[in-house]
């Protein structure tokens, strides 16, 4: 298992879907979807060999095209919502052409596996005793690590992918903050810090005598001296990760010898370190979902800012505002409680306001792991700086709203989508020879025409294929409307695809003239499958299209 998953690392399509002509083995029909995720779901099984086939899943089924921006600065008017919730915040992936493992496995499947991936880390919470932590760095725990990992890494890439919607990743925050609190019974430290901190900054300004100052000071150290004692330990190992002291370094042996113990084996031992690092690997995955989750906050509060605009200050087709539009200073003070305070409560990741993020957050930058802590660091900042992101975020929005930019925006949106799976298709692109080519594409489409949509397409006559292409309007300004890129399209299609010409028309159909992106998306992947050479013309056409926009 590892080494088919390894096989199909990096989006290697000889492995996961080669070409029928290739006569390679194809590991995505060897091994479908449904069966991967039973074995990786089945608790009878060992712990590492479902931490391979989760990663197999992983490489597999799931990563396939490019992960999706989970912030969109360029915005249609016409489509931005009057109002806006997080059970109705869609997927990313709803909005945009739908990569290859939704098109290849189905989008039902997939339900299945978001649903796999919570119920683990929800029993992983459940399994473990209240106060202690969920992942412990002992060398039993060794595999359940492993497992652990591949299913956090599974579902990072979910995240990327768009497989999660808004309120799904919330929740998914909820559970991966509880499993990487390595110390949930001391959350009152950094509690009573934040409130002595705010308490002396409130007396220092009612209190501005240095005398009054000092005594009060004085009695308050009396007053929360058990407090200052629980938090300076912390406080001090937070300053000295910051300035690079290795402070931490004490502590690491500690625990270490903590875990060592005069009758562990040398094998233990190093299970022992080797089940740490797989934690600090685990918890740096959190962390950048986290990072992800806070792109996909700043998106969703982008739209409830320009939601609240619509509802302000409505405007026709054409983006003419039905009245003079003043902004004061009052609707701006309403603009940011609609998207700060009035959502602070649904966008929380903690159900406490964020605190338990924090300390979170504050314990990963003490850890001894620089990716870990550097990360951490760029979290806790961020936390911290939502008010400035959010107003570059607005800064750099751009909306579409006449007829021309909405159309050369879906023309421009489908172009790249197409140059993009070409792209990252063009190592198959080998035609070693013409005959059995020929003789390979047309048994494909007979094999792959049940899976095509049934739709009512335009009658196909027994013509040319100069002559179907025209009637079917293949040679319209959205299709092949340069003559270059029309004849070239011709050739290709007599020359290799001649006996699978009318099932290749429609697919080109589908993609060029169709208005769903899904069924555009599957033609694409299908056409680059069966029909490659026909990428060549498609970029042609592409890229005189391109030059006609600019």
């Amino acid at each position: 298992m590892d080494l088919l998953a390894q096989m199909c690392q990096d989006q290697q399509y000889l492995a996961i879907d080669p070409p029928p002509e290739r006569q390679l083995l194809n590991i995505s029909s060897e091994l479908p979807a449904n069966l991967v995720l039973k074995c990786m779901s089945d608790s009878r099984l060992p712990h590492d060999l479902r931490a391979s086939f989760t990663r197999l899943m992983l490489h597999l089924h799931v990563v396939r095209g490019s992960p999706l921006n989970a912030i969109r600065h360029a915005r249609l008017w016409r489509e931005i919502p009057d109002k806006v919730t997080i059970s109705g915040n869609p997927s990313r992936s709803v909005e945009g052409y739908v990569d290859g493992g939704r098109i290849r496995t189905g989008g039902e499947f997939f339900v299945k596996v978001l649903k796999t991936v919570d119920v683990y880390l929800e029993d992983l919470r459940k399994s473990t005793r209240e106060g202690e932590a969920v992942l412990s760095a002992s060398a039993a725990k060794l595999d359940e690590n492993r497992l652990t990992f591949e299913v956090v890494t599974l579902a990072r890439a979910l995240a990327h992918f768009g497989f999660y919607s808004f309120a799904d990743l919330l929740r998914l925050a909820h559970n991966l903050l509880a499993i990487a609190d390595s110390s949930p019974k001391k959350h009152s430290g950094i509690s009573c810090l934040i409130c002595f901190i705010g308490i002396f900054t409130v007396v220092t300004v009612l209190y501005p005598d240095a005398n009054q100052i000092r005594r009060t000071k004085h009695a308050l150290v009396f007053d929360s001296k058990s407090a200052y004692d629980k938090t300076s330990s912390l406080f001090r190992q937070v300053t000295y990760s910051v300035i690079g002291v290795n402070a931490m370094q004490k502590a690491a042996k500690q625990h270490s010898s903590h875990l060592q113990s005069e009758t562990q084996s040398a094998e233990d031992t190093a299970r022992a370190k080797e089940s740490q690092q797989v934690i600090l690997e685990t918890k740096l995955i959190i962390v950048e979902i986290l990072n992800f989750i806070m792109d996909v906050r700043r998106d969703y509060r982008i739209t409830v800012a320009l939601s609240w605009f619509k509802r302000q200050f409505p405007c026709d087709d054409i983006g003419e505002l039905y009245s003079e539009a003043d902004l004061s200073e009052q609707d701006a003070s309403r603009l940011c409680e609609e998207v700060f305070q009035e959502c602070e409560e649904e966008l929380d990741f903690d159900g406490d306001r964020g605190q338990l993020l924090l300390r979170i957050l504050l314990q990963m930058t003490m850890s001894d792991f620089s990716k870990l802590t550097s990360t951490a660091l760029t979290v806790l900042f961020r936390h911290f700086t939502q008010y400035q992101e959010f107003v570059e975020d607005l800064k750099q929005v751009q909306l579409l709203v006449s007829n021309d930019d909405v159309e050369n925006y879906r023309q421009v949106d489908r172009d790249l989508f197409i140059l993009k799976i070409l792209t990252e298709k063009s190592e198959l692109w080998i035609q070693a020879d013409k005959a059995r080519s020929e003789s390979s594409s047309s048994h494909s489409f007979e094999e792959h025409s049940s899976s095509v949509d049934d739709s009512p397409r335009p009658l196909l006559s027994v013509r040319s294929t100069s002559q179907q292409l025209e009637e079917i309007g293949l040679n319209a300004p959205r299709a092949f409307h340069n003559d270059e890129s029309f004849r070239a399209l011709v050739e290709k299609i007599d020359q290799h695809y001649s006996p699978a010409r009318e099932e290749c028309i429609k697919l080109l159909y589908e993609l060029l003239l169709g208005d769903d992106r899904a069924l555009a998306a599957s033609a694409l992947y299908e056409l680059s499958d069966r029909t490659p050479l026909i990428g060549y013309p498609l970029v042609r056409q592409v890229c005189s299209q391109t030059q006609t926009i600019l």
